[in-house]
C-alpha cells in the first residue's frame, strides 16, 4: 500500500513551495477511511458471541456487520472471556492471511459489571507502562487479567506468521483495554498499529503523552458521551490525534465527514460538543456494538449512563473546585500546528527506549502548518523541529544550514534508538521540488538503504558541481566553495572531480546505513555547520549535495528516473528518457505559487488537482 495520498499528495506536489495552510477542510484521505472501516468491523466482530469460542474457525458476524473481515481468509487463534473484579474482558486473537495481519480485538461493554468498572474513576500507578504514568484502575486491571495469555499468543502468532502486521483494536471499554494493552505490547518490543472507537480516557497526562508518542488512531463520533469520560477534572487525559466523525447516527461516513483534531486534551472535536449522546456511541462507520441489539439493552445502557451523569453532577456541585480543575495547556500553537514527539524528561532517560519502526523528521518554522503530516500519515511517528523558536518541544542549537541542522540534530540526539526507517522532509505541503504524489519508498528503502525522494534529474543531475574547477557565480551556487568545504567535512577522502544528485535534500535512509558512521561523524558535520563563515543558504546547499556521500553513495548518485519511479513509487509503466518521465514533473516558472494554489493556476485559471499536472 502506498504511504498515503497527500491529497493525491498533491498530484501537483511537484510544483509548490508555499501554499495556504488550509486550502480545503481537513478531510482524511480515502486510505485512512478504508483502514478505519476495516478495523471498525474487526472491533464489531468482538461483540459476536460466535467468535468467543471458535479457535481454528473463521471470524464471522451475525448479519452484514463485518463484510470485509468475512471476505478475508481469517482464523481465530485464541479467544478470551475472563470474568474478573473489573468486569468481563473478552475478545480474540486472529490472523488475517488476506491482509497479512494479526489482529487482537477487545469487546466493548456487554454487561452491567462492565459498566460498573467504567464508573470507577480512580487512577492507579502504571509506572510499568511509562514513568509517571497512572491509569484507570478498572481498565488497567481488565488488561492485566488477560495480559499473559494474549502476550503469549501474540508471540506465537508472530513466529508463525513472520512479517505480518500486528493490529490492536476495540470499541468503548474494549478501546480502553486495547490502548493499555497496545502500550504494554509495544513496551515488550512489538511494533503495532492501534485503532480505537469511542474509547474513554484511560489515564493521566503522562500516559496520554506516552500514547501520543507511540502513535495511535483514536476515533470519536460527534457528541458520543463515552470519550468524555472519565472527566478531566479527575486527572484523566486523552491522547492525540483524534479522528472525529462529524455526521449523525446511521449516516454513511465519507472522507469529508472526518476531521483530524490535534493536541493532547484538545477541547475541539468530540470534547467541544455541548450536548452528549448515548446513541452516538453505537455508530462508528458501522453499527459497531454488535448489530442487532435489542431496545431493552440500549435502554439499559442509557439508564447506566444517566447514573453516571447524576454521579458527576453531585461531584461537581458539592466537591469540585475551580482552582483544582485539570485544564489543558493554553500553549496550543505547537499542539495544533506541529505534531512532534515529546522530548523525554530527565528521569525518563534511564527507561529502556522502544525503537520505532518508521519516522518522519521534519524541518519547519513556527509559522508553518505541519498538521497535514498527522492527517495523511497517521501510522508514521513524527519528529517536527521548529528551527526559529527555542521554546519549541523540538528545536536546534543553531538555526543555520537550512534543513541540515535539523537532520543532524535528530541523528545525534537519537543515535542509540533510531527507527528502522527515516524520512527527512521539509514542512510545507506544497513545494516546487516535491517529485511525486506518493511517498511510499519503504520497501525499496529497506533494500537500498538510502534513497533521494526526488527522481527527476532537473537540478542536480547528471552533474551539479565540479569542486576542482568551479568559479564564482552570481546565483546561490555552492561550486566555488565546495572544494574547501569537502576537505573540512571529509578530511580523509580525496576530493571528487564531479558531484551530482537530484536536488533538494528530501531523503530516506534506514537505520543500518545511519549507524555505518559513528556518532562522532554527525557531531563533526554539525560542528562544521555551526562554525563555518558561509551563509545559511550556501552552507545548507553544500550539505544538500553531501547527504548521498554521507550515506555511502558515490559522488555522482543519479539513478535513472525510470528506475527511480518504479523502485521508489511503484510507477513502472512510464515513458521515460534517462532523467525524466512524461507527465511526472515540469520545472515551474516560479518557486512561489499563486494565491489559491492548487485550485488556481499560474495565469489565474481554475484547475482540478485531482488528476493530471498543472499548467507550467
Amino acid at each position: 500500500m502506498h504511504l498515503g495520498h497527500l491529497w493525491h499528495l498533491v498530484a501537483a506536489a511537484a510544483f509548490a513551495v508555499a501554499a495556504p495552510a488550509r486550502l480545503v477542510p481537513r478531510d482524511v484521505s480515502s486510505s485512512v477511511l478504508e483502514q478505519f472501516t476495516l478495523y471498525a468491523q474487526w472491533a464489531a466482530a468482538a461483540y459476536c458471541s460466535n467468535n468467543l469460542d471458535s479457535t481454528g474457525d473463521a471470524i464471522t458476524c451475525a448479519g452484514d456487520y463485518c463484510p470485509e473481515v468475512e471476505s478475508s481468509k481469517t482464523i481465530s487463534l485464541s479467544e478470551f472471556n475472563d470474568t474478573n473484579d473489573f468486569g468481563d474482558t473478552a475478545g480474540f486473537v486472529a490472523v488475517d492471511e488476506t491482509n497479512k495481519q494479526i489482529v487482537v480485538a477487545f469487546r466493548g461493554s456487554k454487561s452491567i459489571s462492565n459498566w460498573i468498572a467504567d464508573l470507577d474513576f480512580d487512577l492507579t500507578d502504571a509506572s510499568d507502562l511509562c514513568d509517571g504514568c497512572e491509569a484507570h484502575s478498572g481498565f488497567l486491571g481488565a488488561w492485566e487479567a488477560v495480559a499473559d495469555s494474549i502476550t503469549s499468543q501474540v508471540a506465537s502468532a508472530k513466529q508463525t506468521y513472520s512479517g505480518y502486521t500486528l493490529v490492536v483494536t476495540g470499541h468503548s471499554l474494549g478501546g480502553a483495554i486495547a490502548a493499555i494493552g497496545a502500550t504494554a505490547l509495544r513496551n515488550a518490543g512489538y511494533d503495532l498499529n492501534l485503532y480505537t472507537f469511542g474509547q474513554p480516557r484511560v489515564g493521566n497526562l503522562a500516559l496520554a503523552t506516552y500514547l501520543t508518542e507511540q502513535g495511535n488512531n483514536r476515533m470519536t463520533h460527534l457528541n458520543d458521551i463515552v470519550p468524555r469520560l472519565p472527566p478531566m477534572d479527575f486527572g484523566f487525559s486523552h491522547s492525540s490525534p483524534e479522528y472525529w466523525i462529524t455526521t449523525g447516527d446511521d449516516v454513511t461516513v465519507t472522507t469529508s465527514d472526518i476531521e483530524v483534531i490535534d493536541g493532547i486534551d484538545s477541547t475541539a472535536g468530540n470534547a467541544g460538543e455541548l450536548i452528549e449522546s448515548v446513541d452516538a456511541h453505537a455508530w462508528y462507520i458501522i453499527d459497531i456494538d454488535g448489530g442487532p441489539q435489542s431496545p431493552r439493552r440500549r435502554n439499559r445502557i442509557k439508564s447506566i449512563l444517566l447514573t453516571i451523569f447524576i454521579v458527576l453532577a453531585i461531584y461537581f456541585i458539592f466537591f469540585a473546585h475551580p482552582e483544582s480543575s485539570h485544564k489543558p495547556s493554553t500553549k496550543t500553537d505547537y499542539a495544533q500546528l506541529h505534531k512532534a514527539t515529546p522530548t523525554p524528561k530527565a528521569d525518563e532517560q534511564a527507561r529502556p527506549v522502544i525503537r520505532k519502526h518508521k519516522e518522519m523528521i521534519v524541518a519547519s518554522m513556527k509559522s508553518d502548518d505541519t498538521s497535514w503530516f498527522t492527517e495523511y500519515f497517521p501510522d508514521w511517528s513524527r519528529s517536527i523541529y521548529v528551527v526559529d523558536d527555542k521554546t519549541a518541544p523540538l528545536t536546534v542549537p543553531y538555526n543555520k544550514g537550512r534543513e541540515s541542522m535539523v537532520y543532524l540534530t535528530y541523528i545525534i540526539d537519537n543515535y542509540d534508538s533510531l527507527p528502522d526507517v527515516m524520512l527527512f522532509l521539509h514542512s510545507q505541503r506544497f513545494q516546487w521540488h516535491n517529485d511525486d504524489p506518493y511517498y511510499d519508498g519503504v520497501p525499496y528503502l529497506q533494500k537500498k538503504g538510502y534513497v533521494n525522494l526526488r527522481c527527476v534529474w532537473t537540478l542536480g543531475c547528471p552533474v551539479e558541481i565540479h569542486p576542482l574547477s568551479d568559479g564564482h557565480r552570481d546565483d546561490v551556487h555552492a561550486g566555488e566553495y565546495f572544494l574547501n568545504a569537502f576537505k573540512e567535512l571529509f578530511p580523509s577522502y580525496p576530493v571528487p572531480e564531479e558531484i551530482g544528485t537530484s536536488c533538494c535534500a528530501q531523503l530516506g535512509v534506514n537505520r543500518t546505513v545511519v549507524l555505518s558512521r559513528p556518532k562522532s561523524d554527525y557531531e563533526h558535520f554539525r560542528n562544521w555547520l555551526a562554525a563555518t563563515t558561509l551563509t545559511d543558504d550556501l552552507s545548507g546547499r553544500i550539505m544538500e549535495y553531501s547527504w548521498h556521500i554521507i550515506f555511502g553513495q558515490k559522488a555522482v548518485y543519479c539513478p535513472s528516473a525510470e528506475a527511480c519511479y518504479c523502485n521508489l513509487y511503484g510507477l513502472c509503466d512510464l515513458k521515460c528518457s534517462e532523467g525524466t518521465c512524461a507527465g511526472r514533473y515540469v520545472l515551474p516558472p516560479f518557486s512561489s505559487l499563486p494565491k489559491g494554489w492548487p485550485y488556481v493556476g499560474w495565469d489565474g485559471q481554475a484547475q482540478n488537482p485531482s488528476y493530471g499536472l498543472p499548467e507550467s
